[in-house]
């Protein structure tokens, strides 16, 4: 595991500070968040979502608004090759956050080493925090690339998230609610419109999640 740890170690630090500031009660939110918004949430109005395509020209995406972008450089441990890692970050009113995550990596060896990574990503992100409680997890196929779907529940806040590994890949889909508001509904229209935009001629269908 030497070989990836720096990266799922990154991952999960820059999670967990994405989830301070969703908590904390002060200027430094994200984006302001409306206070106003109803308890519970039934109905979503997808119409006022816009389509995001990434500056790389890699993907496009459904969000709420305008995402924020952090990046980061970090040392493979091993090779000491840099890494880059992006994450793109948008946020509701009402506190809900949705994320992209994205980190590349060449030289992933096997299948079995994808599947490795894909549980190792859940399992950091549920011990966390020792609050988080893991209600749902399923493994899956992404385009005949392995992937993993899964729920964590922590209190006042749900996350769900989808992983999966293209062509040297790694693509972590994510969306923090609040647990009151929670419906699985707008998840999924999240991670449904996300696709991958066609490199070298190569074709990519959207993520299909149910």
């Amino acid at each position: 595991m030497s070989k990836i740890s720096a990266i799922l170690v990154t991952l999960a630090i820059i999670f967990i500070a994405i989830l301070g500031f969703q908590m904390m009660k002060d200027p430094y939110k994200i984006l302001p968040i409306d206070e106003k918004q109803p308890a519970n949430l039934t109905a979503f109005d997808f119409q006022n979502w816009h389509e995001f395509s990434a500056p790389s020209g890699t993907f496009k995406v459904l969000l709420p608004g305008l995402p924020q972008r952090a990046t980061e450089n970090v040392d493979d441990p091993k090779t000491q090759e840099k890494r880059k890692y992006d994450m793109y970050v948008a946020q509701q009113d009402n506190g809900t956050i949705f994320m992209i995550s994205l980190i590349t990596f060449p030289g992933l060896g096997s299948v079995e080493e994808e599947h490795e990574i894909l549980k190792q990503i859940m399992n950091d992100m549920v011990a966390s925090n020792s609050s988080n409680k893991l209600n749902r997890t399923e493994e899956g196929d992404y385009k005949g690339h392995p992937s993993i779907d899964f729920s964590i529940e922590n209190g006042e806040l749900t996350i769900d998230a989808k992983a999966f590994i293209v062509s040297e890949m790694l693509y972590v889909l994510t969306r923090i609610i609040k647990s009151k508001n929670y419906t699985r509904g707008e998840f999924l229209f999240f991670v449904n419109s996300f696709e991958l935009i066609p490199q070298s001629g190569k074709i990519s269908a959207p993520v299909q999640v149910r």
